[in-house]
């Protein structure tokens, strides 16, 4: 008997759940997060989506909607991650605002961050997380391309990578069918 079937937006977002509860989440910290998120994080958050995903711009329309949809897990701690990133460029750099740092100093703040531990670590990785999935995937943006994974949209009808062969596994019975 097959288990429940989950759409790729339920999948993420199970997945960030338990991401985010599976570190030692302080009490303090559940109480502070953010209920309504506001939009002047923003920018700190498409300069982190920057250093995650190599070629995003961060004018891109769609980029950091991730963080603001109700359906993922996410939205009560993009104040903590917008704010700690914020603390992290003022610390390291004398620089109020994360934005306001070359790629190669936000990129240095956000590996340090990844290397740290427990609830910090965890709002990290799961922002990585849904940052890449969301990107690469095309959730907010179905009908763009993809070059950093090769997929190319013809026409907005058509979605389809240009040598489909290339992503078929082997037969997985001697009859070619799936087991």
């Amino acid at each position: 008997m097959r288990g429940k079937l989950y759409t790729r937006r339920q999948s993420i977002g199970l997945v960030a759940s338990m991401a985010i509860a599976s570190s030692c989440m302080p009490i303090k910290v559940i109480f502070n997060a953010g209920k309504e998120p506001d939009k002047n994080y923003d920018t700190t958050l498409r300069a982190f989506s920057e250093v995650i995903i190599p070629d995003a711009q961060s004018d891109e329309p769609g980029l950091t909607d991730v963080f603001y949809d109700a359906y993922y897990p996410f939205l009560k701690y993009i104040k903590i991650l917008a704010e700690d990133l914020d603390n992290a460029s003022m610390k390291n750099c004398q620089t109020d605002r994360f934005s306001n740092l070359s790629l190669t100093k936000r990129t240095e703040i956000v590996e340090q961050k990844l290397t740290d531990k427990g609830f910090s670590k965890a709002i990290y990785m799961a922002a990585v997380f849904l940052i890449q999935v969301s990107y690469f995937t095309g959730i907010y943006n179905p009908g763009e391309e993809c070059d950093l994974i090769g997929f190319h949209c013809e026409d907005q009808e058509t979605d389809s990578y240009q040598d489909f062969a290339y992503f078929e596994g082997e037969p997985a019975t001697i009859d070619g069918n799936p087991s």
